[in-house]
């Protein structure tokens, strides 16, 4: 993990990388937003927003603290068409910026306090009457949906599940890598089908959860082995939504989340050095994430 540099993303905007979409369903179509953090290139701390906010792109809104935008994804037919226009989105911010700020996709620094930035991915149900009910069974996996996507501090209230008019939506941290956005979106589209399909939303996905669960040695499970589980019974729903390989990016998420990189990049470069450090990922993800699916 080299920390020496900000991104250079000024020169290549997004239209000029390969466009690609994904499944287009109209069942459980998925929306993606998300809040970043622009940094300045010269100090490092949150950027002076306001002097660049007659500039930006019109996909892009300003919101109250100190250097935080939100971007958002028009609502695409599963969770691969919407993460790869929130990469586009990400490119075409930083392009805007013309060097003055980096793009930063982060949850909340560690060691440093400030504002929040959070991330909601929104599904759309088959059957809107159907929301609150499969809001509260999503809800309790909110333990495993905190382990995978935590990427800050923690603090109350983050990771949640609400329910709206026809949507249920997991508000989480904003992740840093584009592949960390796709593979939770993949996994909060595959959990909302998968419970929707169930009639008795509430005690049938609750066993159907709980079942063939391993106990380590101790008779106690733990969250790493709760979120494998959860990912194995997903996986059918999945393959049938186009998303089985963000499913299997959230297993990389077992081995480190976003919180977990930043306390060892954090640790060895300092508060500066992993600025800089998510800051390059959060470009060079995007752009990878868009090349790789082309």
């Amino acid at each position: 993990m080299t920390t020496s540099s900000l991104p250079d993303t000024s020169g290549t905007p997004a239209s000029t990388l390969p466009q690609t979409t994904g499944d287009t369903r109209p069942v459980w179509a998925v929306g993606l937003a998300e809040d970043l953090l622009l940094v300045d290139t010269r100090s490092l701390r949150p950027a002076d927003v306001a002097s660049w906010a007659g500039h930006r792109t019109s996909n892009v809104a300003v919101l109250p603290g100190a250097g935080r935008v939100r971007i958002t994804s028009p609502q695409a037919g599963n969770a691969v068409g919407a993460a790869l226009h929130l990469a586009r989105e990400r490119l075409e911010l930083a392009h805007s910026l013309h060097g003055f700020a980096a793009v930063v996709g982060v949850g909340g620094l560690v060691g440093a306090p400030g504002a929040r930035c959070v991330a909601e991915v929104r599904v759309t149900l088959a059957r809107g009457e159907s929301a609150a009910a499969v809001a509260d069974a999503a809800a309790t996996h909110l333990p495993e949906l905190a382990a995978l996507s935590a990427n800050g501090p923690p603090v109350p209230g983050t990771p949640r599940v609400e329910a709206g008019d026809g949507t249920v939506t997991l508000v989480t941290d904003t992740q840093t890598r584009a592949e960390d956005v796709l593979a939770l979106a993949a996994v909060f589209q595959a959990l909302v089908a998968w419970l929707e399909h169930r009639q008795d939303v509430g005690d049938r996905a609750h066993a159907g959860s709980a079942a063939g669960r391993r106990m380590g040695p101790d008779g106690v499970e733990t969250t790493r082995e709760r979120i494998a589980d959860l990912l194995r019974l997903l996986r059918p729903d999945a393959v049938r939504l186009g998303v089985l390989d963000g499913l299997f990016s959230a297993g990389s998420l077992l081995a480190g989340n976003g919180l977990e990189r930043q306390q060892i990049v954090g640790r060895s470069a300092g508060r500066d050095g992993l600025v800089r450090w998510l800051a390059r990922e959060t470009a060079e993800s995007a752009v990878d994430l868009i090349s790789r699916r082309a």
